[in-house]
C-alpha cells in the first residue's frame, strides 16, 4: 500500500468518523427538542390544573 492510498484511506475514514459524529448530534438535538416539547406541554397542564383548582376551591375566584 503506497503512502498516497493510505492518505486516501484516512481521509474516507475521518469522512465517516465526521458524518457519524453528524448524525449522532442530530439526533440527540431531536431527543433534547423533544424533551422540551413534552416539558412545556407539563407545565401548560400543570397552570391549567392550578387555575381549575383555584376556580373549585374559591367561591370569590369562581364569582369573578
Amino acid at each position: 500500500m503506497s503512502f498516497e492510498q493510505l492518505a486516501s484511506l484516512v481521509e474516507i475514514l475521518g469522512l465517516l468518523l465526521v458524518l457519524a459524529s453528524l448524525i449522532y448530534l442530530s439526533r440527540q438535538l431531536k431527543q433534547t427538542t423533544t424533551m422540551m416539547e413534552i416539558s412545556a406541554s407539563g407545565e401548560r397542564v400543570q397552570r391549567d390544573t392550578d387555575i381549575i383548582n383555584s376556580i373549585v376551591h374559591s367561591r370569590e375566584v369562581a364569582e369573578f
